[in-house]
């Protein structure tokens, strides 16, 4: 199959929320078993913001003070990049250059479905080699 989409390419991903109040080093938890650098952050099922590691890194010695008292909310991205699910893989890596950021919140309908990771897209070779395969098992079938 062609990955021709973002959507295409978080099929099946799992994508896993938290809320603004959730304590941050549950959040610690949650981003490391998802082996992940970001994740979303929603209420009422609305995305609000993005808590990634450079989020952590960047108020390390607050969260050190402020250990369990201390809620996403106080240190997430508000307003955080999004992409469409029906944008490119090229146009997602051209968003991500743009705003300065590693990971991307997709969106369809207005609505979280999954995050995307500069290291989730497939270098242009990856691309370029799965596409000449797609070409000739379908070549191969005609």
């Amino acid at each position: 199959m062609i990955v021709q989409t973002v959507g295409d390419l978080i099929a099946g991903k799992p994508f896993s929320t938290i809320t603004p109040a959730c304590p941050v080093d549950s959040a610690c938890v949650a981003l490391a078993q998802e082996r992940t650098c970001s994740i979303a952050v929603c209420e009422g099922g609305r995305l609000i913001g993005v808590l990634s590691e450079r989020d952590i890194m960047q108020n390390w010695d607050l969260i050190a003070r402020e250990g369990r008292n201390l809620r996403v909310a106080q240190i997430m991205t508000p307003k955080p990049a999004t992409i469409d699910a029906d944008a490119s893989l090229a146009d997602a890596r051209r968003k991500m250059d743009a705003e300065g950021v590693r990971s991307l919140a997709v969106v369809r309908h207005g609505r979280a479905i999954a995050m995307l990771s500069r290291d989730d897209i497939p270098t242009e070779r990856r691309i370029m080699h799965d596409r000449f395969r797609d070409a000739t098992q379908q070549i191969a079938a005609e």
